[in-house]
């Protein structure tokens, strides 16, 4: 399947509330990234193409090491919206916790700092994730073999200073 005349999907990476996660091939980078987009059934909710649109807007802003990079938003020709983010090779850390119960205080403080520091530079650019869990941390491997964290889906995440832009009105209690 081709996406947009450009991205070729490789694999189903996951599905979430709102749409699949794919693993895709940029045909003219010749690169690998994520493709997040709105399940068929609910791609004609506006309200789910504005937040997916809000959440490229956010992540553009957010250019930090343990914080997935959003490049493009985009419809695809059958109306659907989609979001290329980074593709990262690796599980969430729900999964790792599953795997392994409990994670020694020399594995935990790494990832937890990790995590602090990518929050501290998302609040530094006036942006609150508001769904962090740890199915939204990606965990992966640094190239010495160091658990690498990667915070992704800033689909609800507020932004502080909206410029008189109610954008809160795109979440439900």
């Amino acid at each position: 399947t081709l996406v947009d005349g450009r991205y070729e999907v490789l694999a189903h990476i996951g599905s979430g509330g709102m749409g699949e996660v794919y693993k895709v091939l940029d045909r003219e980078t010749q690169k690998l990234f994520a493709l997040k987009m709105i399940s068929p059934e609910l791609a004609e909710r506006k309200i789910l193409a504005k937040r997916l649109e809000h959440e490229a807007q956010a992540a553009r802003t957010l250019v930090h090491g343990n914080i997935v990079s959003v490049y493009d938003v985009g419809t695809a020709a059958d109306c659907e919206p989609y979001l290329i983010m980074d593709y990262v090779e690796g599980d969430g850390l729900d999964e790792l916790l599953r795997a392994e119960t409990c994670l020694s205080q020399k594995r935990a403080l790494p990832i937890f700092m990790q995590i602090a520091e990518a929050l501290v530079h998302a609040q530094q650019k006036s942006i609150v994730h508001r769904d962090l869990k740890p199915s939204n941390i990606l965990m992966t491997k640094t190239p010495e073999g160091n658990d690498m964290v990667k915070i992704v889906d800033f689909g609800i995440a507020k932004v502080s200073d909206q410029d008189g832009a109610d954008k809160t009105k795109l979440t439900q209690t």
